[in-house]
Parts: structure tokens; sequence; C-alpha cells
């Protein structure tokens, strides 16, 4: 049965990106880590590398996952987050200029800690039966 490309999903399967909301999250994550990297000029965001870029829940806003360099200094996660916030202007201003797409679109920051860094929950995941210490 051949199933047309238009329409709404099978149920109870999850919807996936299209090729071009891909295609988006890629571009936006290769621009992210070349403003962060230098253009924005904070030292604290210079420990920061973006992980991934997905869309939340479509291309209109995007997660931006990053985490710290193994070389980081020790931070809080909520001034990282302050500061990301601070700086979402001129971020999607750059997004602007590097993407063709009419709208730009909105950004979402979440900091992903490796255990080595924090012992406490990440924000976003639960932490499975063999992560936690009693």
């Amino acid at each position: 049965m051949n199933r047309s490309r238009r329409g709404p999903p099978d149920r109870g399967q999850p919807l996936r990106p299209d090729r071009k909301t891909l295609q988006l999250c890629s571009q936006v994550q290769r621009t992210l880590e070349l403003v962060i990297s230098g253009e924005l000029d904070e030292d604290l965001l210079r420990d920061f590398y973006v992980l991934q870029v997905t869309p939340a829940p479509d291309a209109g806003r995007l997660l931006v996952t990053l985490a710290p360099q193994k070389f980081a200094a020790p931070f809080r996660a909520d001034q990282v987050i302050a500061r990301l916030l601070a700086r979402t202007g001129q971020m999607r201003s750059a997004l602007a200029r590097s993407i063709n797409r009419k709208h730009t679109p909105d950004l979402m920051f979440q900091i992903v800690m490796p255990e080595e860094f924090s012992n406490e929950p990440l924000r976003g995941r639960d932490l499975a039966e063999d992560d936690r210490t009693d």
C-alpha cells in the first residue's frame, strides 16, 4: 500500500522531522558554533560547543543543546543560560544572514553536563536506574 507524502502521520508512529528541517538544524548548528566560539565576545560561552540542534516541536523553534569543553572552568548552568538568552538576538541575527529562510527560528537552550563535571541530574533527561547513586 503506497502512502502519500502529504497528510497526517499514521497513528502510533512518532512524527519525524523532514529532510529540510534536518538540513536547517545542521546549518544552524554550524553557524552557532562559529558565533558562540568567537563573535559573541563572551569568555564563559567560549568554553561550550553546540552538541546538537533539534526542532522543538518544528522548524519555527529549535532546541540548541550545548556541552562544556573538557577544559571548561567551573560554571553554573543558570548563568550560562542567562548569558545565552541575553545574546539570543545577536545569534538570531547571525542565523538570518547565514540561512535562506523567510523567518528566523526562535532558539531555546539546554546545557548538558557530562557526569564527571556534575553529580546533579541533567535537565530534560531522566536518569537511568544504574546512573543513580545511593
